[in-house]
């Protein structure tokens, strides 16, 4: 049902900000590279782990992963690109129920 999309939503966020703006984007700086070069390469990761999607989409996804990493950045944590994330994701469903509601 909805409750369980949601906890799948909020639960893909964590996972994909932990993995894309903490480790990867940690590591792309430990290693010395900028936190450009960091931002684009973990949101190109990002993007690239979507390759379900179609290209449009998959470039939505890419510009998403830049603000995501820019939060990450602004803020010092990935709290806050996860806080981001889910509350996109919540957009989405809320989107796709909407569109699936058929007219009264």
């Amino acid at each position: 049902g909805g409750r369980g999309a949601a906890f799948q939503a909020d639960l893909a966020a964590g996972v994909e900000e932990v993995t894309f703006r903490g480790i990867a984007f940690g590591a792309l700086i430990s290693r010395g590279l900028s936190a450009p070069a960091a931002i684009v390469l973990s949101s190109l990761a990002f993007a690239i782990s979507h390759l379900q999607y179609s290209p449009a989409a998959m470039l939505v996804v890419f510009i998403s992963g830049l603000g995501f990493a820019v939060l990450r950045v602004m803020s010092g944590t990935v709290i806050v690109p996860i806080i981001a994330h889910a509350a996109a994701n919540a957009d989405v469903l809320l989107l796709n129920w909407i569109a699936s509601t058929p007219a009264t």
